[in-house]
């Protein structure tokens, strides 16, 4: 059965460490990211809404939406399904994902993608980091 995985969400499973929003939001994607990590190969259906991961987000509200951004994140996520040139309703492994983030995301993408995250503020991430993280296409 195959998972829904938010499109950014790509990105931040790759650099998580840890930190959160809260403790029950830590532990909700420290587990999302086990198993990926674990398991490569998973089957997921990259999505534009909340997902897995967003279940235990302090900022998700009753309707679904982001209340710390007014729903940008979704803006987010399907600009990144653009430059990773994802279909509707295919199948996608988190190891394919992740070589086509590695494949067609440049610098300049990354920072109209994640630069006003919080986590990108903080130095958590940054483009030279996920790349670094990231398999290439020989593995």
């Amino acid at each position: 059965m195959s998972k829904l995985l938010r499109a950014h969400h790509v990105l931040c499973t790759t650099l998580f460490e840890g930190k959160g929003y809260s403790s029950g939001f830590c532990a909700g994607m420290e587990n999302v990211v086990r198993q990926l990590r674990k398991n490569p190969d998973t089957p997921l259906f990259v999505v534009c809404i909340p997902d897995e991961i967003c279940r235990n987000c302090p900022n998700l509200t009753e309707q679904n939406i982001c209340s710390s951004d007014h729903n940008k994140i979704s803006g987010k996520d399907k600009r990144l399904w653009q430059i990773l040139q994802l279909q509707e309703q295919e199948e996608y492994t988190y190891r394919e994902l992740q070589i086509r983030v590695k494949k067609y995301l440049n610098k300049q993408n990354f920072d109209e993608i994640c630069g006003n995250c919080n986590w990108n503020k903080q130095g958590l991430c940054s483009y030279e980091k996920l790349m670094r993280q990231l398999p290439d296409d020989r593995t």
